[in-house]
């Protein structure tokens, strides 16, 4: 009995030793495999995270310098320091202020003359900006950053450090964090004139870090730090580490990660893990933005971002992995000893049945079974034939295991991906020389014609010589949804460098751009592609619920109402109060067009809300509204059906933005070109003034010698002063002409003759192209219909086409043919064509489609901005005409069609 009892123990362990250590051995793997797949989650997240906030904060800081750059070349300040005018003064304290007002980010906007003197500042505060009167304005010469700025050169910028403001020798409570921007001023002839200075609000900037730290729930208990280059705080989880630089308190980042801060402060950017959790960094510098390609910025910065996940919660997802591995270990333990149990049982017990061997054999196979993946013995041969697979492989392949067993249907080799063949065949081969076991990831492929991925881990078994194979176990499991979270991981990695890419292009487009109008257009873009993308996924989204989408309504900038069939307001979300000044309770109920729309917008807003009801919505309308208080709102409106769940259209839903900036700021533009145009027709008008008054001078060179020979009668002295009257009246009516030009359009429309546009035009320019040797041809209709529009910028349109043909036609030689023709012609039913034609030799055809881009010029720099044919189109669409180019054999034809004015007075 006791040589019996000890047999069974031989057995017993000889069977259950080399299963515990495959037990613990899967354990450990599959612990260590859970370990990298959160590490590499953890990694990836975080590098998002401070990503997304890098990206906001650089963005802010190059806004903040194209701001200053504004502000230096801000033309009401440039005219006061070229014309010494005093009187202009006002004129900067207006475009400071209505500055500030719709940047809100600046604390003090101050032009300070070189003496230290502050000639103009305005204080932003409370929702508000206000101007300093002169007799509080002081003298900062003894400021540093005053002293800093005034030490620069052309084209350099001052930036101070990041540190709370202090007034009087205080700190100020609360605090202000502040950022001081300053750059040289010159004067036409090179002269310093002073420096501009902004006091940048760096609250906007912590804010930033601290939302994010807020609304940062992808990890567990993580938080973001904001750094200077000392380690002291700005942004701290604990609010008494702040400042510490500037309260005297020696709370630096170093102090309590000392470690850490080695590796922080020497690398621009990375991650690391220590026995204080998970961190990842990165490196804030306005220095490197490149927002100014020709700008040196001096200032003193090295900022640190950073994104710690606390030992704690890393240690805590660990300890989870492990009491689950070790709970799944031990049970596997546990059954794998009894099934060992069983197993030298039956072998001690040779008269047992054979049915109850089969049993033994059953529930082996179902523990094996029991594993989350499928047990394999096969040979080393290149088709891997099996002896032995569990039934798990049905489940993965659609295959039953008798099929492969031996190769007696098909060889495990033959469901390989042929591109996976030959690397799994290495690997294997590698392993086994170096007798180590293997663990790879390749594709098969499913009886239903389906590619997945596996995990395989394996070791091979070897004769006595411990050279030669016998045979290779493994186990195999499911990779394909591991792939899929990879794959996605690095899509996420991928949308992070489009992102960077973009941003890059963002850059350097806002270098070349010298204008502030193309930077709202793309703000406005920007603006309605997110909010149309928002209303999208709003309705997409049929689980939000009627409170969720009113405080959406109300949280947005967009102006967001709707009305029923019947035309009655029906929602009106708080945007639109805020501007218009009437709230939601005053309006429900009542009917849009009748009491809130302008008489004359009301039939064709009428018609357009018509076909969104009809089931054809309408973009990018424009729309003037006047609010409670009286005031012209210019708004651009997208007008859409609004069904309801079946599909029934119920009403419009409209969705705007305020454009009322951006129309005056295509007025300024278009009023800055007109004067450019001025300056350009200065010379010509001076030529038209000197034959009146060369006539003026010879008549009244007649009458005193008249008068000295005393033979002057009253006929004849009439007829001269009648003449002189003549000419008078000629000079005066070329002045007021000009005057006239000059002056800011009213915007009101009248019916206007072709013909004499053409006229009056010429009398403008003409003497400039008689001068030039240019030959103009004119080709007038006898009887032309009347246009409707702005006559100063119908002028303002043909004067900018005739200004080009001059400039191509003036380098000629005598001799060229140097002609311009200008001809109005009505053939077209409903329109009237002026077409402006030249001998110049043409535009490239590689870019003859881009001369109505803004900015696009062919003139050599400094010859042209790239704006007039821009703004000339933007003239004539708004008018409702169009405007095209073509090459001709000589030159180049530009033509403007201008709808028939309707014949009713």
């Amino acid at each position: 009995m006791t040589k019996y009892n000890n047999d069974s123990i031989i057995y017993w362990l000889m069977y259950f030793l080399p299963l515990v250590i495959m037990i613990i051995a899967g354990g450990v793997g599959l612990l260590n495999y859970a370990y990298e797949i959160d590490e590499n989650r953890l990694k990836k997240i975080s590098t998002l995270g401070i990503s997304m906030v890098e990206y906001k904060l650089n963005t802010a800081l190059s806004d903040a310098l194209n701001d200053l750059e504004f502000i230096g070349k801000m033309p009401s300040l440039l005219a006061v320091i070229n014309d010494d005018d005093k009187d202009l003064i006002d004129r900067v304290n207006s475009d400071f202020i209505n500055f500030s007002n719709s940047q809100k980010v600046y604390n003090q906007i101050r032009w300070i003359d070189e003496t230290g003197r502050e000639k103009v500042r305005v204080d932003y505060d409370i929702n508000a900006a206000t101007i300093v009167p002169e007799k509080e304005l002081q003298n900062k010469i003894n400021r540093y950053y005053v002293q800093n700025t005034l030490k620069l050169n052309k084209g350099e910028i001052y930036i101070s450090p990041l540190d709370l403001n202090i007034e009087n020798g205080v700190i100020e409570i609360p605090f202000n964090p502040m950022i001081r921007l300053g750059r040289v001023i010159y004067d036409k002839s090179g002269k310093k004139r002073g420096i501009v200075v902004l006091n940048y609000s760096a609250d906007y900037l912590l804010n930033i870090i601290r939302n994010c730290t807020y609304a940062s729930t992808s990890l567990a208990n993580s938080y973001y730090s904001f750094l200077n280059q000392d380690g002291y705080f700005y942004v701290s989880p604990h609010s008494d580490e702040q400042w510490g630089f500037m309260l005297d308190k020696n709370t630096t980042f170093q102090n309590s990660y000392p470690q850490t801060w080695n590796n922080i402060s020497a690398n621009l950017s990375g991650q690391l893990h220590d026995r204080y959790g998970f961190w990842s960094y990165a490196t804030i510098n306005p220095i490197k933005l490149g927002a100014h390609a020709n700008d040196e910025i001096k200032g003193n910065f090295d900022w640190k971002l950073v994104l710690h996940t606390p030992a704690e919660s890393v240690t805590n997802i660990r300890q989870q992995h492990i009491k689950l591995i070790s709970i799944t270990v031990l049970i596997l333990t546990i059954i794998g000893a009894i099934i060992c149990y069983f197993i030298v049982l039956f072998i001690n017990r040779s008269n047992i049945a054979e049915n109850k061997s089969r049993q033994s054999q059953i529930k082996y196979t179902r523990l094996v079974e029991s594993l989350p993946g499928v047990t394999f013995r096969c040979r080393l041969d290149k088709h891997w034939s099996m002896k032995f697979l569990s039934r798990k492989i049905e489940q993965l392949t659609g295959y039953p295991p008798d099929d492969f067993i031996n190769n007696q249907v098909r060889s495990y080799a033959s469901i390989i991906y042929k591109d996976d063949e030959e690397y799994v065949s290495h690997e294997v081969n590698k392993a086994i020389k170096l007798h180590q076991s293997w663990d790879i990831k390749y594709r098969i492929s499913t009886r239903s014609g389906k590619i997945i991925w596996v995990n395989e881990i394996g070791c091979a078994t070897y004769l006595n010589d411990s050279v030669k194979v016998h045979h290779l176990d493994g186990f195999i499991l499911d990779y394909t949804k591991v792939k899929a979270i990879n794959d996605q991981l690095l899509e996420v990695n991928k949308t992070k460098s489009d992102l960077l890419k973009k941003l890059e292009k963002e850059i350097e487009v806002r270098k070349i751009t010298e204008s502030k109008l193309q930077k709202s257009y793309d703000e406005i873009e920007l603006r309605v592609e997110d909010r149309t993308r928002e209303l999208k996924q709003a309705r997409l989204d049929n689980e939000r619920t009627a409170t969720d989408l009113i405080q959406l309504m109300d949280a947005t900038n967009s102006l967001i109402f709707s009305i029923d069939i019947d035309g009655c307001i029906n929602d009106w979300n708080q945007a639109i109060s805020d501007i218009m000044g009437y709230s939601k309770d005053d309006v429900i109920g009542h009917h849009l067009i009748n009491e809130y729309i302008t008489d004359d917008y009301k039939a064709s807003f009428k018609s357009i809300l018509d076909l969104a009801l009809a089931g054809k919505g309408t973009t990018n309308y424009e729309l003037p509204i006047y609010t409670q208080a009286g005031d012209m709102v210019s708004v651009l409106l997208n007008c859409d059906s609004r069904c309801d769940k079946f599909g029934n259209i119920i009403g419009v839903i409209n969705v705007g933005q305020n454009i009322t900036e951006r129309k005056q700021t295509e007025a300024l533009l278009m009023q800055s070109s007109k004067m450019a145009s001025l300056g350009e027709m200065a010379t010509g008008v001076a030529h038209e003034l000197n034959q009146p008054l060369n006539i003026i001078r010879m008549a009244s060179g007649n009458i005193m010698r008249r008068i000295n020979k005393s033979s002057l009668d009253d006929k004849y002295l009439c007829n001269k002063l009648e003449r002189i009257d003549e000419q008078t009246q000629r000079a005066a009516s070329i002045i007021d002409h000009m005057r006239m030009f000059s002056r800011q359009p009213k915007h009101i429309k009248t019916r206007l003759d072709p013909g004499e546009i053409v006229h009056s035009v010429l009398g403008l320019i003409g003497e400039q192209l008689t001068l030039a040797n240019i030959e103009i041809k004119l080709e007038l209709a006898e009887s032309c219909p009347l246009i409707e529009g702005e006559q100063i910028q119908i002028e303002q349109v043909l004067l900018n086409l005739l200004t080009n043909a001059r400039d191509v036609l003036k380098p000629r030689q005598v001799g060229e043919d140097k002609r311009i023709l200008i001809k109005v012609d009505a053939k077209d039913a409903g329109q009237v064509s002026i077409i402006v034609e030249d001998t110049g030799g043409g535009i490239n055809e590689n870019i003859i489609d881009r001369v109505f881009e803004p900015f696009f010029t062919t003139k050599e720099i400094g010859q042209g901005t790239g704006l007039g044919l821009s703004i000339s189109y933007g003239i004539v669409r708004e008018m409702g005409g169009s405007m095209s180019v073509l090459n001709t054999d000589l030159g180049t034809r530009f033509i403007v069609n201008f709808p028939v004015a309707d014949k009713k007075e």
